[in-house]
């Protein structure tokens, strides 16, 4: 099992955030000053083969300045208007106040371990892009967390002290075969818990972390040319109330103290 886990992430850590299936990813500092009169500071991380969602040598682009933060905002908000995994309501995006970065040691990850990014649901801020008055730029970094581990993390402060305070005990890969299209790795911070029991709690949610198919018939429409059409509505509910689920099971795994992080194998 080792093997496995030390092969994918060999794999996918030649550039932690410079890679050829993701593109960049830059962590954005900003203030938004709001129509109503308040104020919402905090991060927001653009992930692409944008301009934008890179930096030169001295950490900056053309686009860290206060005009430019406006204009990332608009293309993301646009950009993603029609994806399906895009959970922000229609003309949206998230804020986060604070950005918890863990880094994660074991013989299995490369050298400088394995670095999450963490938020807790009151660090989350929705922010309507018709309702921004302005915008500041405060910074720009690389972001820090490592690429194939697919995004934020989000659970309670318990789970930021966890991982402060406890080392790693064990972790068990979940194949993407298993879950139907989703890998993960379940990280084990419970030295009660050994090997056959992360076993025994795995087989007890995997058959619920299973990819929606969201292509199937059960998504299609007929217009008034009987030309079929995705219903983009529909399959957004699906892909929502998949994410819910998943969560329940991530914090379901958080009171074992077992983190359970999705992990990219690659292109």
């Amino acid at each position: 099992m080792k093997a496995i886990i030390i092969s994918i992430l060999a794999i996918l850590l030649i550039n932690p955030f410079v890679n050829a299936c993701g593109g960049g990813a830059v962590v954005y500092h900003a203030k938004f000053h709001m129509e109503d009169g308040t104020c919402h500071t905090g991060f927001f991380e653009v992930m692409g083969y944008e301009s934008y969602s890179y930096l030169g040598e001295d950490n900056a682009n053309e686009f860290c300045t206060n005009e430019g933060i406006l204009q990332i905002v608009e293309d993301q908000v646009n950009q993603r208007a029609d994806w399906v995994s895009n959970l922000d309501a229609p003309g949206t995006f998230t804020l986060f106040r604070k950005i918890y970065y863990k880094t994660v040691q074991s013989e299995a990850f490369p050298v400088d371990g394995m670095t999450l990014a963490i938020v807790t649901p009151d660090d989350k801020v929705s922010i309507r892009l018709e309702d921004i008055a302005a915008t500041e730029f405060l910074g720009a970094e690389p972001s820090r967390r490592d690429f194939y581990t697919g995004g934020f993390l989000t659970g309670p402060k318990e789970l930021i002290e966890l991982l402060d305070e406890f080392p790693l005990v064990s972790q068990l890969y979940i194949d993407a075969e298993e879950t139907i299209g989703v890998s993960y790795l379940m990280l084990n911070f419970n030295d009660w818990i050994n090997q056959d029991e992360m076993e025994r709690l795995k087989g007890l949610k995997v058959n619920k972390l299973g990819f929606p198919d969201l292509y199937s018939d059960d998504y299609i429409y007929m217009d008034e040319l009987d030309t079929p059409h995705y219903d983009f509505d529909k399959q957004k509910a699906a892909y929502r109330h998949y994410d819910e689920q998943v969560q329940d099971i991530k914090n379901w795994f958080y009171d074992w103290n077992i983190v359970l992080v999705e992990v990219w194998e690659g292109c």
